[in-house]
């Protein structure tokens, strides 16, 4: 088991990270889309125009290895 950690980067949903005991990455990656698919809803009711909502997966030394990211922009 590995220790992965997931931060929320972003508007009021921002957080310290969460830590969780995992067997590897991939098992990561799904917990970050688990949590994604909970939060999307009230993410998206509160996104700004020029947002950049992620939530980021560090392993055990604080490296990223996972992010998944919400971008609006105006393009004109």
């Amino acid at each position: 088991m590995q220790t992965y950690s997931f931060s929320v980067k972003e508007g009021k949903f921002s957080n310290a990270p969460v830590t969780s005991l995992l067997p590897d990455l991939a098992a990561a990656q799904k917990e970050a889309i688990g949590l994604c698919a909970d939060l999307m809803p009230d993410v998206l009711r509160e996104a700004q125009i020029n947002c950049n909502w992620q939530i980021e997966v560090t392993d055990q030394s604080g490296n990223p290895v996972y992010r998944l990211r919400l971008v609006a922009e105006p393009l004109a």
